[in-house]
């Protein structure tokens, strides 16, 4: 049986302590030691199915 269920996850959180990194891992299965801040919003897309 395949499920395809979409979640939503908002991540929020003082400056600087990786929300970005940690959904381009997620997403992207990456890790950037070197990025620049964040300003604003980001957003990104994953398509999981059990």
């Amino acid at each position: 049986m395949v499920s395809d269920t979409t979640y939503k996850i908002v991540l929020a959180g003082d400056a600087a302590v990786g929300k970005s990194s940690f959904l381009h891992r997620l997403c992207k299965n990456e890790f950037r030691g070197n990025t620049s801040a964040t300003l604003g919003t980001g957003w990104s897309a994953r398509r999981h199915t059990c």
